[in-house]
């Protein structure tokens, strides 16, 4: 919390009721933005969609809205898990748009690396005018939008090092972060205000990436090539990042990522989602706390043995099973009496290779067709084809065979 000696912290649109109203000594105003990202929305965990479960966590963010009164939202990109994402994930934006509209002053929204950049900013200039800011399509310019009488906000919308040579072919830029420093430089920035910027891009604090956990679902990179030195954006107050699924800072406490509102994988499973809460005292102090959400359902791993596995107790949330025995006929169907939402099953027998692992690339030469189909039935379902499973498989790949002659 911002706090000051002797002084009572109201929040500007409370202050800003108050106006010509004689205020207490030592009454000092507020500027407090909720940072969120990575929505994914119309996203799926294998063979279940997650809408229903995002629309729930949406009406979290709303009720937290309604208890915090923030003055402006900030959406960090991947606002869709798709460049075309289906009508419902549309329907569920526009929902939570038209929501937080009618609870805020600002909404500040950026394209992040999983969203089309021309779809997301498709009617910006008109949802303006409701104080809804979305990012359009880079053009080699970012204007800062003002926030308060001593604060503006900067959009930076996902940025590939190609996109950003091609606007400024004049400079050299060798890597993503040379992409990056140049779109700052062109940024006629108001130092003595409060500057924020958003965006979605790999940002560490350190030059191999390190400092910053990232998620399987985000693409890795060897020596970190792909990521951006938090020092490009120094001259920020706060930068308000997406593109991570977990809550942390990146090289300094005022460049962070808030983390996805919900957890998407199950490398994600020990993961605490939360809002990130900023409060702007002043210019050079700013603070930052979470606010938990807590899903509709979780994700959960379970391990065990058949038995085990069915002696648990009965489980609606999104369950991984790793089964470790074979043998078992009908393994999942039986497993999802008790796992009614089975999103992952792997097989991890003792003494024996992972579902995932087979035998290596390097003996993949030596094996027939119908070895590597055989090989995978048993990997999947705990157990070898009957005899007449494999004689209907190998029915189908001679005559697949034979038309490929």
């Amino acid at each position: 919390m911002c706090t000051w000696k002797f002084s009572v912290i109201l929040p500007r649109k409370t202050l800003q009721n108050l106006k010509g109203v004689m205020l207490p000594l030592g009454v000092l105003s507020i500027m407090k933005l909720f940072h969120l990202s990575d929505l994914h929305l119309g996203r799926r965990l294998n063979d279940y969609s997650l809408m229903e479960d995002q629309e729930y966590i949406l009406n979290e963010i709303l009720k937290a809205a309604d208890v915090e009164n923030p003055d402006g939202v900030i959406i960090a990109g991947d606002v869709y898990d798709k460049t075309t994402p289906s009508e419902d994930a549309v329907r569920l934006f526009d929902f939570f748009l038209s929501e937080l509209a009618a609870r805020v002053s600002k909404i500040f929204v950026i394209s992040g690396n999983h969203d089309s950049a021309e779809r997301v900013a498709f009617g910006g200039r008109i949802m303006n005018r409701a104080g809804v800011f979305i990012s359009p399509v880079y053009d080699g310019k970012i204007k800062g939008i003002p926030l308060g009488e001593d604060s503006e906000v900067y959009l930076m919308p996902f940025l590939r090092e190609y996109a950003v040579r091609a606007i400024f072919p004049e400079k050299e830029i060798n890597s993503i972060t040379d992409a990056a420093r140049a779109v700052m430089e062109n940024i006629a920035l108001d130092k003595s205000k409060i500057n924020i910027l958003a965006a979605h891009q790999f940002v560490t604090g350190s030059a191999d990436g390190l400092d910053v956990e990232r998620g399987s679902d985000q693409t890795r990179a060897v020596g970190g090539v792909d990521n951006i030195s938090a020092e490009v954006f120094k001259d920020f107050d706060y930068v308000a990042l997406g593109h991570i699924h977990k809550p942390q800072r990146a090289g300094s406490d005022n460049v962070r990522y808030c983390g996805s509102p919900m957890k998407y994988s199950f490398d994600e499973v020990n993961q605490r989602k939360s809002i990130t809460v900023v409060e702007i005292c002043d210019k050079g102090n700013i603070k930052t706390r979470e606010i938990p959400l807590v899903p509709m359902r979780e994700l959960r791993v379970f391990e065990g043995d058949f038995a085990a596995l069915m002696a648990m107790k009965d489980c609606d949330d999104y369950a991984k099973i790793i089964l470790t025995e074979t043998g078992i006929l009908d393994a999942r169907l039986k497993l999802s009496r008790k796992f009614s939402r089975i999103a992952e099953i792997e097989f991890r027998a003792e003494n024996n290779e992972t579902s995932n692992s087979g035998k290596g690339i390097r003996e993949m030469g030596t094996k027939t067709p119908a070895d590597i189909i055989k090989e995978f039935f048993a990997q999947q379902n705990g157990s070898d084809m009957t005899a007449e499973q494999a004689a209907v498989c190998d029915e189908i790949l001679a005559n697949v065979l034979k038309e490929a002659e």
